[in-house]
Formats: structure tokens, sequence, C-alpha cells
């Protein structure tokens, strides 16, 4: 099979292009499975177009994300960084290419149970607690930063934001959003999600017989703390010596 320059395709249950080079270097191959396979055929001599070419690996940008194309069909895509905007996509599955970031979209094969999985991950905009600095993102998952909340705009686009470019460069781009969180453009992708707060403590563990664990619901910031409090407890006789049977550190999202 002969790939066309910048056509996109599957392998192994990954994305990949062909892109004009003569850099074997830069092949995703070179080194497992090399492009020399009659699957990859990338000598100018062999090919039907007389070009070099090699295949690059497209990387993921952001998460998975649910893609709105009409109020009664969405999906779920996943973005990627393309190496070229001489895009060749197949027919399936879906794939929506844009060329203002050179990215595109490709459509996940997932039941509705990992979709809605997926999707938990983000929370809906929440301007008050954006404006308190708890951390915002897009909903595929790009870092973001509101700048200004009281622009001046007659169009209803008061927060000022800069979103990570998802170029071959690290760079922020400045976009408009409504107070709601929706981007100026059409694109849902764009659109502010509050990003979840990983966060941890310490907690102990009790027993009050021999079969009935509990916690006393208090989290400690620190190891030293809990056991120190729970040390103190028996101390005080607030509990029986061997009713404390451990300290364990526990990690939530917020």
């Amino acid at each position: 099979m002969e790939c066309k320059i910048g056509e996109i395709f599957e392998y192994n249950g990954e994305w990949y292009q062909c892109v004009k080079s003569a850099n074997c270097n830069e092949c995703a191959f070179l080194n497992n499975n090399c492009a020399y396979n009659p699957n990859f055929i990338c000598s100018a001599d062999d090919r039907k177009d007389n070009c070099s070419a090699i295949f690059k690996k497209l990387e993921k940008v952001g998460e998975p994300y649910r893609r709105w194309l009409s109020p009664f069909n969405n999906i779920m895509v996943q973005r990627y960084r393309l190496y070229g905007r001489n895009v060749i996509m197949p027919d399936e599955p879906c794939m929506y290419f844009n060329a203002i970031d050179n990215t595109i979209e490709i459509e996940i094969k997932q039941t509705k149970e990992d979709m809605e999985e997926k999707e938990l991950k983000l929370k809906t905009f929440d301007l008050e607690a954006a404006k308190e600095g708890k951390p915002v993102c897009t909903r595929d998952g790009r870092k973001a930063r509101i700048i200004c909340y009281d622009r001046q705009s007659d169009h209803g686009f008061p927060l000022v934001v800069l979103v990570e470019n998802t170029g071959a460069e690290k760079d922020e781009d400045v976009h408009f959003y409504r107070a709601n969180g929706t981007a100026a453009t059409a694109e849902r992708a764009q659109d502010l999600m509050m990003l979840p707060e990983k966060k941890e403590g310490w907690i102990n563990i009790y027993n009050a017989d021999t079969t009935f664990y509990y916690v006393d619901g208090r989290v400690f910031e620190t190891k030293d703390e809990a056991v120190q409090e729970a040390k103190e407890e028996v101390e005080k006789e607030q509990r029986e010596k061997n009713e404390y049977i451990a300290t364990i550190r526990v990690e939530w999202e917020e």
C-alpha cells in the first residue's frame, strides 16, 4: 500500500500522517517495523509520485471531548496536531480538519458509558469560581487563563482569555468569551470548562469492634498531624488505645 503525501491513516490503534521527507531519522517506524516494510512504501524509487516519504505519529492535543453535529447527533473526538496542511482523510471514521491551528479531530468509537466517564472529568464553567482562581480549561483540555472579566463589548463577550496554542510552538492565543464561558466561534471545543482540582490529605482509620471500621470525617494536611491527633485522643481518653488502626493518604477531585 502506498500512502499519499498528507494522508492520515491508522496503524495498530495509533494515527499517523504520511509526510514528504528524505530524512528517515524523523520517521515513526525507523526503529520499530521499519518503513521499508511493504505496508509503508517510502522510497522515491518505489513510489508512484517519485517522492521520498516518512510517517509521523500524530500527537494528541488535550483530552477527548464531545463534538456537537446537531441537537440530536454528537460524537466523541480526539484532537491531534498535524505535520502539514496537505491533508488527505479517510472516509471512516469522521474527521474534521481545522486549517487555522493545523489540527484534526478524529472520532473515537466508544460506548455510552465510556463517553460519560470522559465528560465527568470536566465541570461546567463557573464564572465566580474562575474569579476566585479556580483552574479553567477548554472543553478539549487546553489550558486557559482569564485575564479580563469586564471587556467592553457590544456583542456580549466580556471575557478576554489566553488559550494554549495547539501549534508546534508553545504559545497562547487571545480569545473572547461570553460570561457563561461559551466561545465567540461556533466550535464547542473552545468553550470554557472548570478543571477539577486534585487534592490529597491523611485520614485515621479506627475500629469499634473486629468487624466495623470507620473514619471520623477529618482530613489532615500531613501524616504527622493525623498521627498526632490519634495519639492525643487516646491520651485524653476520647478513644481506646486499640481503636486506632492506621493513617492513610487519600486523593480526590473537587
